[in-house]
Order: structure tokens, then C-alpha cells, then sequence
């Protein structure tokens, strides 16, 4: 039942790949749990942990034909914007801008 009372019962367990924190929870209807069980239930949620952490990285499929075309255009639009973009605050300094400024800018760019 959701609106059962339960026991949450934290922990932390050090190992070399470092703290593993979690809960385990027990409706109040089943507490008191032994002790033993306790143990066992972090031992285990810890070791699946550790599994997972230290499992060697999953090959990567290599991208289909039309995933690498896909991601061409995506950049090739991406760049576009951002010649937009430059374009629009070039104008809007340009227009900004006083006599002396521009003279400025100009040694600057140098």
C-alpha cells in the first residue's frame, strides 16, 4: 500500500572505487528486519555498485551513413547561425559607433 509507514535505514559503504550511499526501506509491518538481512540487502545493493562502476565500456556501434550526414548538416547550420550572429553584432557596432571609436577598433584589430 503506498501510504504504508515504512523504515528507511541509510547507509554507506567505502570501497577502493569509492562511498556507496543508499537507503533500503521496510514497511513498518515487516519491522523489525534481523540484522543479518540488513547486511546482506547492503552488501548486495553495494556489490551491484561495484559491478557497474568497474564493468569495461560498452563498444560503441559505429554512426550509420545517414547519422554522420545528419550531424553534417546540424553543424553546417550551427555555423550558419553563428555567421548570422557575428554578422548582426558587426552591424549593430558599426552602427554603434562614434568617429574615434571606429579609429580605435581598427588599431586594435592589428
Amino acid at each position: 500500500m503506498a501510504d504504508e509507514l515504512q523504515v528507511q535505514v541509510r547507509f554507506t559503504v567505502e570501497t577502493p572505487q569509492g562511498n556507496y550511499t543508499d537507503a533500503l526501506y521496510y514497511p513498518l509491518s515487516a519491522w523489525p528486519v534481523k540484522q543479518v538481512d540488513i547486511d546482506a540487502a547492503k552488501q548486495a545493493r553495494s556489490d551491484a555498485w561495484v559491478a557497474i562502476v568497474t564493468a569495461p565500456p560498452v563498444d560503441q556501434p559505429a554512426p550509420t551513413t545517414y547519422e554522420v550526414v545528419a550531424k553534417q548538416a546540424d553543424i553546417d547550420q550551427q555555423i550558419a547561425d553563428l555567421a548570422q550572429q557575428k554578422a548582426d553584432l558587426s552591424a549593430a557596432l558599426s552602427d554603434a559607433m562614434q568617429p574615434a571609436d571606429a579609429a580605435q577598433a581598427v588599431k586594435l584589430g592589428q
